[in-house]
């Protein structure tokens, strides 16, 4: 169990940070230029990152610990939660769509596309990590 606290720990703070980096993105200074937006843009995914990370290998565990249950990589983790009902079916789907933008992020790197995978963490991917912690914090 020490285990898992350890990773729930972490994802807590991986959040954090990414709500830091959403605000800061979503309301940048005044005095900010094309430069500083493109700086915002790439803390943004590089917070986004381990958040995601931390979030599946946290379930990882969880679904281990709790029903047993061996997972391999994250679409196994995110499909596990829809069997033993700890996500729903519109979670899970963005879960799946999340795992495809964060790896295209990961692989193919370019200005349009990371304004475009910005909107989206600040807009959808975020609120689906967030509830998905809120969910273990009402447990």
């Amino acid at each position: 169990m020490e285990r898992l606290e350890q990773k729930y720990t972490v994802m807590i703070n991986a959040g954090l940070a990414l709500e830091r980096s959403i605000k800061k993105y979503n309301q940048p200074p005044a005095y900010a230029d094309q430069e500083d937006r493109a700086a915002y843009e790439t803390t943004l995914i590089k917070r986004f990152e381990p958040c995601y990370e931390m979030t599946w290998k946290f379930l990882k565990i969880y679904l281990k610990q709790n029903f047993g249950t061996e997972t391999i990589g994250s679409k196994d983790v995110f499909r596990q939660c829809l069997t033993h009902k700890i996500l729903g079916e519109a979670e899970v789907a963005q879960l799946l769509a999340m795992i495809e933008d964060r790896n295209l992020a990961a692989h193919d790197y370019d200005q349009e596309a990371a304004g475009v995978l910005c909107s989206k963490i600040s807009s959808m991917y975020y609120p689906i990590l967030n509830n998905t912690v809120d969910s273990f914090l009402k447990s």
